[in-house]
């Protein structure tokens, strides 16, 4: 929660400045009956996770100003977290952030996940005028506030109750639900980034070729081809380029080893999940492949998307995932990597598609690769048993 000064500033802890960072979460928060207790708990649960979790007095340098760092704060974030105690209401500056995060939720470029501290979400919704919730508005009009704002406060306060959200009772173990609500954001993270080797050697010299083939900047809607022989690190090269640039897009969505699927019931389950994915269900449910490329054709066009579908093999993979670029929001791309010599042209009935060819890795790159491998390890080992040092 942003604590207002008497300028309708900000005082806050000295730290980093919020320019240029993103986050994972963003912690609303409504004050002392929370602060200090289940909202200390929960932020430290996520930071020892290794979530990046902004909280107002911990990000927000000092002397900066509140109005214009918090909506770029919330706008930098994956995940909302509005703590939605008795007092969070009281707080016109906690109200203000519910609302940004609702529209930011929206437009597809966040996920809000409200706790009930306390409270219901019957409270929060007011739907009977009554309630702590209702209380608080009715003070803020009583203030002065402008009746336009407090109403957008309203709207924002019954939104979030139409989005599932986690009860905290007084018999709710504050440590217990902390790491549950961690595990839940763990889950979210990681649609988002693609797990990588430590060891990528020549990846970074590759990527600003594909970046500028995927031109990000443009509100076309773009495929590219990665190709190349196996084992030359296509996947590897489109998963580093999926995870620099996954935070500019709505919604996205990683398919693996795409090759093994040419029945009906595998590709259908891959629609399902592409589904979960970009629409954000937990479980997909179609039940055929047409009623999938019916579905995905409908929905795909809402959002600014990224797809990364690695091993192509046949057309019909690309006719029931992503098969025609007119499907797609404006800005949206699509990388495939195939070790087939395809024609993706045709496969995607479009002339915007650009295919990269992976190069052959350079004797130095090679070197440094094979240095670190577990085989030289072993070989070395082995050499010391044998002609071991006097």
């Amino acid at each position: 929660m942003a604590k207002e000064g008497p300028h309708g500033g900000s005082s806050s802890a000295p730290s980093a400045s919020v320019t240029g960072n993103n986050f994972d979460v963003f912690l609303s928060f409504g004050g002392s009956d929370t602060r200090h207790g289940f909202t200390d708990v929960l932020y430290r649960s996520l930071v020892d996770h290794g979530v990046r979790t902004f909280l107002d007095e911990e990000e927000l340098s000092d002397g900066e100003y509140i109005k214009k760092q918090l909506p770029e704060s919330i706008k930098l974030s994956k995940i909302g977290i509005p703590i939605l105690s008795e007092d969070y209401a009281s707080s016109k500056p906690c109200l203000r952030e519910l609302a940004q995060m609702v529209e930011w939720c929206k437009e597809g470029r966040m996920i809000i996940m409200p706790v009930y501290f306390l409270i219901t979400a019957w409270d929060v919704e007011m739907k009977d005028g009554r309630g702590p919730y209702a209380d608080k508005i009715a003070a803020h009009k009583e203030k002065g506030v402008d009746p336009d704002t407090v109403q957008k406060w309203v709207d924002a306060l019954k939104e979030v109750t139409s989005v599932k959200g986690r009860q905290l009772t007084e018999s709710t173990r504050r440590g217990e639900f902390a790491i549950m609500m961690v595990s839940k954001v763990l889950k979210r993270l990681r649609k988002a980034k693609l797990n990588l080797s430590d060891k990528l050697v020549g990846i970074e010299d590759r990527l600003p070729e594909l970046r500028r083939m995927l031109d990000t900047d443009s509100s076309d809607v773009r495929m590219i081809v990665i190709s190349g022989i196996p084992g030359i690190g296509k996947t590897t090269l489109a998963k580093s380029l999926y995870n620099d640039i996954c935070h500019l897009f709505d919604r996205h969505s990683f398919l693996g080893d795409i090759g093994d699927a040419t029945d009906k019931k595998a590709l259908l389950a891959l629609q399902n999940q592409l589904v979960s994915d970009i629409v954000q269900r937990d479980s997909a449910k179609l039940q055929s492949v047409e009623e999938g490329i019916s579905f995905l054709k409908l929905r795909l066009s809402t959002w600014k998307v990224l797809i990364l579908l690695d091993d192509v093999h046949e057309k019909s993979q690309l006719e029931a995932l992503v098969g025609s670029l007119d499907w797609f929001g404006s800005g949206s791309r699509i990388i495939i990597t195939t070790k087939r010599v395809l024609n993706l042209r045709e496969m995607a009935e479009t002339d915007d598609v650009e295919t990269y060819k992976v190069p052959e890795m350079e004797d130095s790159d090679a070197l440094k690769l094979f240095v670190d491998t577990p085989l030289l390890r072993i070989v070395q080992n082995m050499t010391m048993l044998i002609c071991p040092k006097e």
